[in-house]
């Protein structure tokens, strides 16, 4: 039996009207949502009064909108914070099959004459169509005219990197962060403890200090991978080996054909040095986890928290404080990092290094 028009009728009309209904209260709630954020985050991060620009923190630990560029590095102030410059590829070297080191140059030659950095910070690196991502210095200030980028192959710009060559142009911005406290260090016998990647930011503290081994004490590096062929930076190791100018200590996680080293965690070389700990600092790089496991080892050993340094890796979009994605709590680590004693670290909320 067929169904009678008018009621076929009021079944449509019937259904238009709960379509329109549920789209207006999708709509509702997308923005209640979207308000309830947006209050919330207004509330934690309150707008600044204009003018107000430099980073710095208050009583209550809040801090203000913009970070101004470091002393080590001043911006002209016709420079625009957001817009990367030019620079050139000039070398690229193969650490191992994951890792190469770029030397780069910035095409505009004044630029590239009056850079200058601190060991410890970072630069912002963008390709066009495939993003930009925050890359540890890994040269030392202190040997100027180039800046080294040790690039683990991880992500799109990582790759796209990878498959670039000598001549190839890309973009920079920076430098960014806060450095390695290297005036504090003066004077001190340094540990450095490392794991795959991570010997990069650290390989500029060590290049700085034998640049001025007048000012720096005794060096130690205890460096881990995961097998003999994952180590980086065999040319820098084995000339500091050979100038006995760095006492090495290398470790691998898995043993391969000719290797006679110590395998195992990079914190069983901790149990083969014995530092003057009134005397002695230690900087720490590398995997989350590993860090995590060298800092409770430091710490057993004795070593006072305001002594050990390390750094974080956070998901970093602006490098200047900006848009917040690095946030921990009130501590943004592209501005307040991404150096941290371990002193500090213990008192960031939610924090698992140590």
């Amino acid at each position: 039996m067929p169904i009678p028009s008018n009621i076929l009728k009021n079944a449509r009309e019937l259904r238009s009207r709960l379509t329109v209904r549920n789209n207006f209260y999708g709509i509702f709630c997308a923005i209640a949502v979207f308000v309830g954020i947006s209050y919330r985050y207004w509330r934690r991060f309150p707008p600044q009064p204009a003018g107000s620009a430099t980073h710095s923190h208050t009583e209550k630990g809040k801090f203000s909108q913009i970070h101004q560029p470091t002393e080590a590095c001043p911006v002209k102030n016709n420079d625009n914070i957001y817009l990367p410059h030019s620079a050139r590829i000039v070398r690229v070297i193969e650490e191992n099959s994951q890792i190469k080191t770029f030397e780069l140059a910035f095409t505009d030659a004044s630029r590239n004459e009056s850079f200058s950095y601190r060991p410890g910070q970072f630069m912002m690196v963008s390709i066009p169509d495939c993003g930009e991502a925050p890359i540890s210095i890994s040269s030392t200030p202190s040997r100027p005219g180039l800046i080294e980028l040790s690039v683990r192959q991880a992500g799109v710009l990582t790759t796209a990197m990878h498959t670039m060559k000598q001549g190839e142009l890309l973009g920079l911005r920076g430098p960014y962060g806060r450095p390695f406290p290297m005036e504090s260090l003066k004077c001190r016998d340094l540990v450095f403890v490392a794991g795959g990647i991570g010997l990069a930011p650290l390989r500029s503290v060590i290049n700085f200090c034998l640049d001025n081994k007048n000012d720096y004490g005794a060096i130690t590096l205890l460096y881990g991978s995961r097998s003999p062929e994952d180590i980086a930076f065999q040319l820098d190791l084995k000339t500091w080996q050979d100038k006995k100018s760095v006492h090495c200590l290398l470790t691998v996680d898995t043993t391969g054909v000719g290797w006679h080293g110590n395998i195992g965690l990079v914190t069983t070389l901790l149990g083969q040095i014995s530092p003057d700990l009134a005397r002695t600092s230690a900087l720490v790089c590398g995997p989350s986890l590993m860090i995590r496991f060298v800092l409770a080892e430091l710490s057993r050993m004795g070593f006072p928290d305001d002594d050990i340094l390390t750094t974080l890796e956070r998901h970093m979009k602006c490098g200047i404080g900006i848009c917040r994605h690095c946030h921990m709590d009130r501590t943004l680590v592209c501005v307040d990092g991404p150096v941290f004693s371990l002193a500090q670290l213990r008192k960031l909320p939610g924090t698992e290094l140590c």
